[in-house]
Formats: structure tokens, sequence, C-alpha cells
């Protein structure tokens, strides 16, 4: 009986060590952000990349270096204009009411870049997210398939070292990356 109690007792033990080393996922608000303030890793820039339509590979087209702030959301998103797409760091805040019941949202934005899409009427037609973790190195956090049909298809493998989207039913590709040091 005692050593079925040890067992469990170590067993358990392991389980809750584990859970600890893990890297946890960090919290998404569409409103705000990306809280950074408490991530392990303090060097953070979001990367936007472009898929080349010649051979269909990556291509970085900018990056924001980001300054965590207590009480301060971190995001880039894609905004769409006629035969352009603009990257856009926002540095986003809230304040709750007295009674708690609603809050105030308030955002500025940091930084933009304007990359031209020849042929892209401006409308956004939507994107996926990916969760990202609490760890070092660059992550995933959205894709943006750039078309005029208003039909989205995703890929599911996507790897900044591959050639990705190869049939050419969409006009550009835009990665948003995180990079945490």
């Amino acid at each position: 009986m005692k050593k079925i109690l040890l067992t469990m007792t170590v067993v358990i033990i392991a389980i809750f060590m584990c859970t600890g080393c893990m890297s946890k996922k960090l919290e998404y608000d569409p409103n705000l952000g990306y809280d950074l303030n408490n991530v392990k890793n303090k060097d953070v820039t979001f990367n936007v990349y472009h898929s080349n339509t010649k051979d269909h590979t990556w291509e970085l087209v900018t990056s924001f270096q980001c300054d965590p702030k207590p009480g301060h959301y971190n995001d880039v998103k894609i905004e769409g204009k006629k035969n352009k797409v603009i990257a856009v760091l926002s540095d986003n805040t809230y304040t709750e009411s007295e009674d708690g019941k609603s809050a105030s949202y308030d955002g500025v934005d940091l930084s933009t870049y304007e990359y031209v899409v020849k042929g892209f009427d401006g409308v956004d037609p939507g994107y996926v997210t990916f969760d990202v973790k609490d760890e070092e190195g660059e992550q995933f956090v959205r894709l943006y398939p750039i078309t005029n049909s208003g039909e989205v298809s995703y890929y599911e493998e996507i790897s900044l070292d591959k050639p990705y989207e190869t049939d050419e039913k969409i006009i550009d590709n835009i990665l948003i990356t995180i990079v945490m040091k």
C-alpha cells in the first residue's frame, strides 16, 4: 500500500513539474492584441513576410520592434487599399469603468508600412490566426491570403523555409510572425 501511495505521489509531482515547464499560450484580445508584459523574453519583434509570386518563398517585408509597457497591448494587423497592403503596429490600452460593467478602448498606431500588391482591390478577405506561446524563437501569428475573389483558402503546412501556395490562386500572402529573444 505504501509503495502504491509513494508511486502515485511521484507521478503527481512529475505531472505538476512538467506542467510548469511547458510554455504557456499568450492570451490574445481581438480589441487589444497581445499583453507582452509578462513574457519571459522582453526583446519582441513582429515580422511581416509576403510570398514571392515567382518562386512562392517567404520574403521579409518589414519588422516592428515592440517595447512592452504595463497596461499596454501590441498587435500587427493588415489593412487593404487599392493596390496596397498596409501593416500597422498598434499600442492599445483599455480603461475599465468604476462599476466594472464597461470599458473604453484606445489605440495608437506606432508604425505603418505600405506594401504594393498590383491588382489588389483593397478588400481584406480574412485571415487565419495561430496560437502564440511564451517561448523563445519565431512563431506564426496571422496569415492573410490576398485575393479579389472573396474566397479564401489556407494551406495547412506553412514553413518559412518552404514554398507556399504554389497553385497561384491568390495574388499574394502576408504572414505575420512574432520573435521573442
